[in-house]
């Protein structure tokens, strides 16, 4: 495993459970890869800054929701 898999599943299980806990344990999976998966996102941020994580989960959901109407 290399170092940017290792520090995207440390992130990734940091930033779940508030994740699971906003949008429920069906999305979180999804969101949370997403998020990982975003060139554009801060990973210092989604682990520092619970404003910055809210928000950006909120983009995604929103992402989210779009694609799927």
């Amino acid at each position: 495993m290399t170092d940017s898999n290792q520090k995207s599943q440390f992130v990734g299980n940091s930033i779940f459970g508030s994740i699971a806990q906003g949008y429920g344990n069906d999305l979180a999976p999804r969101l949370t890869g997403m998020l990982l998966d975003e060139n554009a996102v801060n990973f210092k941020l989604l682990l520092s800054d619970n404003a910055y994580l809210d928000n950006k989960a909120s983009e995604a959901y929103a992402l989210l929701v779009s694609n799927n109407n």
